[in-house]
């Protein structure tokens, strides 16, 4: 029977005297300096899987019966521990680290240092699991280990920034997985899985909060505080800081951050001066990014994201020969109009003159600024450019409306070619066109147009949009209501096209 902490076992001993004599006495390593709240304990009766060409770091248990079902586990998580320590250039800081999959665990994970729980189903994988379900367990196993650094190297200073742990671990599920696993197109699914749906659950004035969140007692009713704020919105906005600074710039930020802080307690503050150091004070890795960021501060920057609630939509006028953005908070509920929120935006944009999706880096960008215009910015357009795109492959934390005029040129290209529109912008505009008509900003006459080129559409990312926002059509009409039926029909039209899509892709 084993008996687990977080560090190894030093010694096992009888009990000494008559009152402990049919005790044992279990002796462990001396920790470092560890949060309560990341010190576990574990005594059950379960064994390891034995794995003799596996790291001698990683070991799995799980009841006697069920070996079988964490053999998948077991072989996958020294290379997701690799991949981690490879990203951010940190060692993992303990001398072992155990994974449980415990039968009815009340949460999905419990992310201990060094011991951590699975509920079973989260991680069993035998030759009956669904393809799903592998990516799933591996994601799973990957958001654990994540935690390792997040929540147990640094912990934040108190229940105000557990974004902290949770949009780094959410982050991690994913693109630390997609080194692993590249075929698995996990970029793609993190924009329909975690950014759009955080678009959807901080558009209702209700469900509202800042990332970084005053709370006066974990037990605080008003809110949860591992709510989609904290875990989808959290990675959203350091994936958008990702994309602003580029990939190296944010390997090293991460890793100063680590560095600095381990051991210790952190807030926000520790992370942006992470970054001022690497993108400012440094040399900037990605030139273009570096010198557009060049006078502004991670901090005021930054903060505008995490100590507001919501996120802005973007509204583009066409004025001769320039595009006019301006930003308001959105909302699908009644407008505020006192609300005067602005945020730091840095858009990314294309035409149809260049058609350039490939690398937002080096894309044209605009600064929306608060403090420079109110938050507005130009853009100079050619007389040729029949249809514009901003916020190239989906990486900024906003939707974006147009004038109609480019709506509809954008629905020609998209029936026309729609592969000269990257994947995930495509997502994009149906997301955006569907929750624009909701929140009364654009004629409903858009979306259902845009539909007109799903014919075409060989991809399944751009139809998670497209059902859950004409879903949400059909859940609010009563069966009695004029056009229910024609609502229906359509929305099963485009299920059969989505099926038939599936159908061919697995054919092939």
């Amino acid at each position: 029977m084993p008996i687990l902490n977080t560090v190894d076992v030093v010694e096992k001993a009888a009990g000494d005297s008559l009152v402990y004599q049919n005790w044992t006495w279990v002796h462990f390593m001396q920790t470092p300096p560890i949060s309560t709240s990341s010190v576990a304990f574990f005594v059950g009766d379960f064994e390891r899987l034995a794995c003799t060409d596996c790291h001698d770091v990683t070991n799995v248990y799980s009841h006697l019966g069920n070996l079988y079902q964490i053999e998948y586990i077991t072989r996958a998580a020294p290379d997701l521990l690799n991949t981690l320590e490879t990203y951010i250039n940190v060692t993992y800081s303990l001398p072992k680290l155990d994974l449980l999959a415990i039968p009815r665990l009340s949460t999905s994970v419990m992310e201990g240092w060094g011991l951590s729980a699975y509920r079973e189903q989260s991680v069993f994988v035998d030759k009956n699991t669904k393809s799903k379900d592998v990516v799933l367990a591996k994601m799973t196993a990957e958001r654990v280990m994540a935690h390792q650094w997040f929540g147990n190297l640094v912990t934040p200073e108190w229940w105000d920034y557990t974004w902290l742990n949770e949009g780094f671990a959410t982050y991690f599920e994913y693109f630390a997985t997609a080194e692993v696993e590249p075929d698995w197109r996990l970029e793609h699914f993190f924009v329909i899985e975690q950014l759009q749906s955080v678009l959807e659950y901080d558009q209702s004035t209700a469900k509202q909060h800042p990332l970084s969140a005053p709370l006066s007692v974990p037990e605080d009713d008003d809110y949860d505080v591992f709510d989609g704020i904290a875990r989808n919105k959290g990675a959203a906005v350091l994936r958008m800081l990702r994309d602003w600074v580029g990939e190296e710039s944010f390997k090293k930020a991460v890793n100063v951050y680590l560095t600095t802080n381990r051991f210790d307690v952190v807030k926000p503050e520790n992370l942006w001066n992470a970054f001022n150091n690497v993108v400012f004070e440094n040399e900037p890795s990605d030139q273009a990014t570096g010198s557009i960021l060049l006078d502004k501060s991670m901090h005021k920057i930054m903060n505008t994201w995490t100590e507001r609630a919501g996120y802005p939509v973007v509204i583009v006028t066409r004025r001769d020969e320039s595009l006019v953005l301006t930003q308001e908070p959105f909302s699908v509920d009644r407008p505020n109009a006192n609300d005067t929120t602005k945020w730091f935006v840095l858009l990314s944009y294309t035409t149809n003159a260049t058609e350039d999706f490939d690398d937002t880096l080096s894309t044209p960008s605009v600064w929306l600024d608060p403090s420079v215009g109110n938050g507005t910015a130009d853009v100079p357009v050619a007389d040729n450019v029949r249809w514009y795109i901003f916020n190239v492959r989906s990486t900024v934390i906003c939707r974006v409306n147009y004038p109609e005029e480019n709506w509809l040129s954008l629905i020609e290209q998209l029936i026309n070619s729609p592969a000269a529109v990257h994947v995930l912008n495509r997502a994009q505009l149906i997301d955006d066109s569907l929750n624009l008509a909701r929140a009364g900003r654009l004629d409903y006459g858009v979306p259902l147009a845009m539909t007109e080129y799903l014919e075409k559409e060989r991809d399944v990312v751009p139809w998670f949009p497209v059902m859950n926002g004409f879903s949400y059509v059909l859940d609010r009409m009563r069966r009695s209501d004029r056009g229910h039926a024609d609502v229906k029909a359509f929305v099963s039209r485009l299920a059969g096209i989505a099926f038939r899509m599936v159908d061919k892709l697995v054919a092939q």
